[in-house]
């Protein structure tokens, strides 16, 4: 048992769930920030792509990559889910 290196427990290795947990975290901003650029949709990255700000005929809407979450800054008003924040946008032009 102490020979076992000091990150596996068990069969759960730890760094190897880190690695794959970041690469995850790359592939979401990538994938979030081609959404928003196939759609024509303009936007600014901040935190290295983990929050972007989006411009839109609403204003600015924070976008947070992680949980996907969004918010218009000047009516609070909120959603979830890249897709559905170009939807939003680009219905109601």
């Amino acid at each position: 048992m102490h020979n076992a290196p000091r990150t596996t427990v068990g069969n759960f290795d730890f760094k190897k769930f880190c690695f794959e947990r970041k690469q995850e975290r790359v592939k979401a901003k990538e994938d979030c920030a081609k959404v928003l650029t196939d759609a024509g949709i303009k936007f600014q990255s901040r935190s290295n792509g983990g929050h972007l700000l989006v411009q839109s005929h609403y204003g600015l809407i924070d976008l947070f990559i992680l949980n996907e979450k969004w918010i218009i800054r000047q009516t609070e008003m909120r959603g979830n889910g890249t897709k559905k924040l170009v939807d939003f946008i680009t219905t109601n032009q």
